[in-house]
């Protein structure tokens, strides 16, 4: 289902500014999205086919008239519209597309070739998968070391290399600080960790599988989320924020994790036996589309 636009633009006059002792080219055009409790003006989770209002206000630096709106969706433009004036205010009403993630990005540009921007995500709004993990052994164990979140398997090395491109968590364990570890396959530590097998230093096929510490949430809550309205925090942080590692494991710390695949999810540790040889057991609860 794409997602359909209505479109509010309101160009208001052109304001003649006087001013004495001031230059004009030292101030730059502003925007910012519009305020009110009938406006979207941040990252949101919103159902598909739900309506959503976004819109935008924008000045001019009091020498140049804003001259271009242009508003991307996932980086293609899908307005692309001509201002002229000094004040800018902007409004659409868009209903929520199939998309796991919609990025509008507002940018105004002025005759003088400033460019400003705005920018928030409306996430798709989903139901949720509860899953307790198999055990994902440490570097030196017996039990299958590489954890695909979609299949919920844990694969022997020989088996991983065949799917390789299906896992997405490992489990370390550092003698050497006594800490434990959730670590993507793309990690470097990955690398090194691995003595005898083909583990991740070997495969073509390296998902980044990113974490992000909880703070929330409680763990006493998680047997009660039903829906992924909890994923507004995790929705809230920029990627770069994210890690590749999640260090300092203990039974009922949280974690959210974001996948190779684009989805969102929360990781509650049940269980810890620490050690080269030791194990990890993980209950997950996921992010599903229908």
């Amino acid at each position: 289902m794409s997602t359909r636009i209505k479109i509010y633009l309101s160009i208001l006059p052109v304001l003649l500014l006087i001013t004495c002792g001031h230059d004009m080219n030292t101030l730059k055009p502003s925007i910012r999205f519009a305020a009110g409790e009938d406006y979207v003006n941040s990252n949101v989770i919103i159902a598909e086919g739900n309506k959503a209002m976004l819109g935008v206000y924008a000045v001019w630096d009091g020498d140049d008239l804003l001259s271009r709106l242009i508003i991307n969706k996932n980086g293609v433009a899908v307005l692309d519209r001509a201002i002229g004036r000094s004040n800018l205010n902007f409004s659409m009403e868009i209903i929520k597309g199939a998309e796991i993630e919609e990025n509008w990005e507002f940018v105004v540009m002025d005759e003088g070739d400033e460019q400003i921007s705005a920018s928030l995500i409306l996430y798709r709004k989903a139901g949720i998968t509860d899953f307790i993990a198999p055990h994902i052994g440490a570097q030196q164990s017996s039990l299958p070391l590489f954890y695909s979140v979609e299949h919920n398997k844990a694969y022997m090395p020989a088996d991983a290399l065949a799917k390789q491109d299906s896992v997405d968590i490992l489990y370390y364990y550092n003698r050497f600080n006594s800490t434990s570890t959730l670590l993507s396959p793309a990690n470097r530590i990955a690398d090194t960790i691995y003595t005898g097998i083909k583990g991740p230093s070997s495969w073509k096929v390296r998902n980044t599988t990113l974490f992000l510490p909880v703070t929330v949430l409680d763990p006493g809550s998680f047997d009660t989320l039903s829906t992924d309205w909890f994923l507004k925090e995790a929705f809230s942080k920029n990627l770069s924020v994210w890690s590749s590692q999640s260090v300092f494991l203990e039974p009922d710390k949280m974690l959210f994790f974001h996948l190779a695949s684009g989805e969102y999810g929360l990781i509650k540790v049940l269980t810890l036996d620490e050690g080269v040889g030791g194990s990890a057991g993980l209950r997950i609860k996921m992010q599903r589309f229908d």
